[in-house]
């Protein structure tokens, strides 16, 4: 006869994990971030059938964990997919647990939302796109697929369906052996068997636990412990029959049969009972089992808590002692100056005062604890302030441009006091280039409905409008001086650069960089570049999407076959952002700080704008893409692609941009690399780079750009701060760098 413990404890292993390992019904996570339920990895063939635009969080084990979004892109080989990350970064990656660089790898719930036990602060995700913008990083990965397939021979089209069906089979994982309180990634002996052959394998199961022998402990067989099992469940029997209403204390007979039919009713109904009582040990609900329940535990790196300042209550102590309590307090000042202002870049708002403060560090959370750790010993290390800064120094250096490529001579870059004879503008009025006819149709309406595209919401605005009445944006000091300020509207209305409003509706400060000289009749003359502090106007527009542009990175990825010299030409955009004009609705948003008479802007304009009341005020607004301004790189960078995209016929898959894999370059095409105002053409064959660079010149033109400092097609082309050597295959730095 079988004993009751070996059928109970066979029964639970191959029921549980019947019900834990049913494809279509899998465990979820728990609530809490240690993720403390019992994890069910999905078979390969699930993971095998990611469908190109699926999303996948991968962890790396960093500390703090951080999790990676990752969009599949194509198929591989395998279980490893071409995939793009926030940073659109496109490369293959074995996309499953097995990859030895995962900690964690989740698929993401459907409308791309973050599974249970993942804590969405703690996500890494890309920036919004648009549809066209997704469609374009698929067919980069689809592009880059196809390369890597055809490198390692894996025959197209083997991909595995997306989301298609795992063949039935009446197949179940079942527990080969019982474990107490499992833990997740435990190694357990599991079976793969059909359902019908369960019960002859617990059968086996139960003759081989009968028969084990233990080589150490009290209990050398399962025999010796056979008496004690049994006084548990009868127990449990009588407890049962007592409430049916058996009289208490009444010997129970094992042959009697129910009036039911059988007994084996009443053993189910006994078996849970025991079950039940086994899931609990020593008062503690099991790990596997429990419910996951709030333990009030932060996890969470920020907010992180302010440290209490110290304050010198005892006037009476020596001076040592103040100076070291003074020493102390200004320490915990400066950190928490530092702590308030990453708990305000994480929420997005000012620091408040609802932050908690702490006086020693050890009750915190580990991730606290070491954060602030780190910042003290920063602060410690930074010492003193140097007793020669104060705030114009300070502003001065925050404003001083700094360029990614090109060697900088000493003093370019630094804020100077504008002079009208260095100021470098456009030596004339240009024909202009119109903005919205300029950019590709799917932006065109972000353009002309801006409102509604590129402004921030109501709701937004008015959440950190009071955080910028401090604000105030940055004029030449010599600005301030009437008859310099007319002089300058004179001249950047000449050079037409601005307009005249009555519905202004944001402001921008005016201020002068010095500019690499020019040498002009072999004398050195000094040059200014005009920037437009933009900041207040930034603050009322939402971010602008991610700019890819050409670089030296991305053209060092491209493939030269043998015997093939790789050629570029290239040109400048002259005054490329002073060329863009904007509607007169989108300029509204850019008044210089000072408004002027209507007498004023008739002599500024000589006249041109013909009689206007004296008693008018009318702001100087500019009416072309201001350098400062948030959108303004990201736009021209459009109008460049859609502009070399038409002129030389080619989609923009065949573009170098940072971000995306090197276009494939044959002996009869050539390919382009458009970097906001700089043109570059490349081609195996010099006349085709040569013809395709004058296409690229005369589209530009044909908008109303303006180019200069052409090169003819070239196999050693210096550009954005490198050379590109054609014959040797090689992106190298220039020795300035």
């Amino acid at each position: 006869m079988e004993q009751p413990w070996a059928v109970a404890l066979a029964f639970a292993g191959g029921w549980l994990l019947r019900e834990w390992s049913t494809p279509q019904k899998v465990e979820e996570p728990a609530s809490c971030h240690c993720q403390c339920s019992f994890p069910v990895s999905p078979a390969p063939e699930h993971m095998a059938a990611l469908a190109p635009g699926s999303l996948m969080f991968v962890s790396y084990g960093e500390v703090p964990e951080v999790y990676h979004t990752r969009l599949i892109l194509d198929w591989v080989s395998g279980l490893e997919y071409v995939i793009a990350t926030p940073d659109l970064d496109i490369y293959p990656e074995t996309m499953d647990a097995s990859n030895p660089d995962f900690t964690d790898c989740v698929p993401a719930l459907p409308g791309g939302l973050v599974p249970p036990g993942i804590n969405p602060n703690s996500v890494y995700s890309f920036a919004p796109m648009t549809a066209a913008e997704l469609s374009q990083l698929l067919a980069a990965g689809r592009t880059e697929a196809a390369l890597e397939r055809a490198r390692r021979g894996v025959a197209a089209g083997a991909a595995p369906a997306p989301g298609a069906a795992a063949p039935v089979v009446n197949e179940v994982w079942v527990l080969a052996i019982f474990v107490r309180a499992c833990q997740a990634g435990q190694v357990v002996l599991i079976k793969r068997m059909k359902e019908e052959d369960i019960p002859s394998f617990c059968e086996e199961r139960v003759q081989a636990l009968r028969s084990i022998e233990a080589s150490a402990g009290e209990d050398k067989t399962v025999a010796d412990d056979v008496r004690t099992l049994e006084t548990a469940i009868m127990k449990e029997k009588r407890k049962m029959e007592e409430a049916k209403g058996g009289q208490k204390g009444k010997k129970s007979n094992p042959k009697a049969t129910p009036k039911d039919g059988g007994g084996s009713g009443h053993e189910r109904q006994l078996l849970v009972a025991f079950i039940t009582a086994r899931m609990v040990v020593h008062g503690r609900p099991n790990r596997v089992f429990h419910s996951p329940v709030p333990d009030h535990r932060t996890r969470d790196v920020v907010p992180l808590p302010q440290l209490v300042v110290e304050e010198l209550r005892d006037r009476r102590v020596c001076r040592s002692v103040a100076k070291r309590i003074h020493h102390r307090a200004e320490i915990a000042k400066r950190t928490n100056r530092v702590i308030a202002a990453l708990n305000s870049l994480f929420s997005g708002r000012r620091a408040g005062t609802d932050v908690p403060t702490v006086r020693a560090l050890d009750d915190l959370p580990l991730n606290q604890r070491l954060a602030i750790s780190d910042i003290l010993k920063n602060v410690k290390k930074l010492g003193h302030p140097p007793l020669h800064l104060h705030g114009s120094e300070a502003l001065k250096a925050l404003r001083a441009a700094s360029s990614t490529y090109g060697f900088q001579e000493a003093g370019v870059g630094d804020v100077v006091p504008l002079d009208l004879h260095y100021l470098s503008l456009p030596e004339e009025r240009v024909v202009g280039v119109d903005l919205v006819d300029a950019l590709p149709e799917s932006l065109q309406s972000v353009v002309t409905d801006f409102e509604d595209h590129m402004l921030q919401h109501a709701d937004v605005w008015t959440s950190f409008s009071s955080d910028l009445d401090s604000l105030r944006p940055y004029d030449d000091p010599s600005l301030k001086k009437r008859s310099v300020y007319l002089d300058f509207v004179r001249e950047v209305y000449k050079r037409g650069i601005i307009r005249f409003s009555q519905n202004c509706r944001g402001r921008v400060g005016a201020f002068t960089v010095s500019k690499k000289p020019k040498v002009i009749d072999n004398v050195v003359t000094p040059r200014q570049r005009l920037v437009l502090d933009c900041r207040l106007v930034n603050a009322m527009f939402r971010p602008s999407p991610h700019t890819n542009l050409g670089s030296l990175t991305a053209l060092s990825e491209m493939y030269i076959p043998d015997g093939q010299n790789l050629f570029i030409s290239g040109a400048d955009i002259k005054d490329c952002f002073y060329a863009v004009r904007v509607d007169d609705a989108l300029s509204d948003f850019f008044g210089l700080m000072q408004d002027i008479t209507g007498d004023e802007v008739y002599r500024a304009t000589g006249g041109e704008c013909g009689e206007m009341y004296s008693d008018d005020m009318f702001t100087p607004a500019v009416s072309v893409l201001p350098m400062g301004f948030s959108w303004s790189f990201y736009l021209v960078q459009c109008i460049h692609e859609h502009s070399v995209c038409r002129a030389l016929d080619i989609g923009r898959e065949q573009l170098v941009l940072e971000g995306f894999p090197a276009p494939l370059l044959s002996g009869g095409e050539c390919v382009a690399m458009p970097y906001c105002d700089n043109a570059h053409v490349l081609s195996f064959c010099e006349d085709l780079c040569n013809a395709g660079s004058l296409a690229a010149q005369s589209d530009l033109t044909s908008l109303g750009f303006t180019t200069h400092e052409e090169e003819q097609a070239n196999t050693f082309f210096k550009t954005l701060g490198g050379v590109v050597d054609g014959v040797a295959g090689e992106v190298r730095t220039t020795p300035e760098r």
